[in-house]
């Protein structure tokens, strides 16, 4: 099991909803793509610690806007803005993502 589906797992804990955006199984194994459907980011934020975190797609650049790829995964506009890219590298530890 690798760092990106720890995290995910954890999540899946949460006491809030959380939805995996993309194919589980035909994605990078550095990154995790979420939506908090009911979390407003800033309440996100401190718990993140070391974690890589985007709020939007690499695709996205540095546009706003609503990605191609959010509007093709079939994302709503409302939880376009909610959520976020997580990544994890060579030098992520399990420590710090548990």
């Amino acid at each position: 099991k690798n760092l990106r589906d720890l995290l995910w797992s954890l999540f899946q804990n949460l006491p809030t909803r959380v939805q995996r955006n993309g194919d589980p199984d035909n994605c990078s194994p550095q990154t995790l793509h979420v939506t908090f459907p009911d979390l407003r980011m800033e309440k996100l934020f401190p718990y993140m610690g070391q974690l890589g975190i985007s709020q939007g797609a690499a695709c996205g650049g540095l546009s706003s806007d609503m990605s191609p790829v959010l509007k093709a995964i079939g994302l709503s506009p409302e939880d376009a803005q909610k959520r976020f890219r997580f990544s994890v590298g060579l030098p992520t530890t399990t420590h710090e993502i548990q």
